[in-house]
């Protein structure tokens, strides 16, 4: 499992995790990879007592509609989904929004490619989507404000090192040398 502290995500073989940063350095989304089909995925807070997909999925149908794209419903593993042929600049591109209902937390998945069109091509990416933990924590947060993803200290330490050694000016190495 991978831990980014709100989500923990199931490590499968052939499949490349990516983090997606936002412009303050903050973890805001994950991107799964798998033979040509991405899963991006973001945990966000919710009311102990009812669910926000609904709202989520008419504010993504109307964002789609604005855009171009033809939004349509159809029934998934996890209830309604969301899906649509979009324009990018590199083409066409099909995705299908997911949406995860659970107690004070929400997941909104986008599958991305082969996997939007065939949910029987998701593959390694619906099983990770299986596995996904979320820790919602027991703070108060407002309703739809992602909940926070961290580096797993790791990596939070390897890239921390890297930083510091690509800011500190080169000097040359004048140990041992006479003067």
């Amino acid at each position: 499992m991978l831990d980014l502290g709100a989500l923990r995500i199931p490590v499968l073989a052939d499949v490349e995790i990516q983090l997606e940063a936002g412009p303050q350095g903050q973890i805001q989304s994950v991107q799964l990879s798998h033979d040509g089909s991405r899963l991006q995925l973001g945990a966000f807070a919710a009311p102990r007592t009812e669910g926000i997909w609904d709202e989520v999925r008419e504010s993504l149908r109307s964002g789609l509609a604005a855009n171009g794209a033809k939004p349509v419903e159809v029934e998934g593993e996890y209830g309604i989904e969301l899906q649509a042929r979009m324009r990018d600049p590199r083409g066409t591109v099909e995705v299908r929004h997911i949406g995860i209902d659970g107690p004070r937390w929400f997941v909104h998945g986008v599958y991305m490619g082969a996997a939007a069109v065939d949910p029987d091509r998701a593959g390694p990416l619906r099983e990770a989507l299986r596995g996904v933990v979320v820790d919602r924590g027991t703070e108060a947060r407002p309703i739809s404000e992602l909940l926070p993803l961290r580096l797993p200290p790791e990596a939070a330490a390897q890239l921390a090192e890297l930083a510091e050694n690509s800011q500190s000016p080169g000097s040359p190495d004048t140990r041992g040398q006479a003067t």
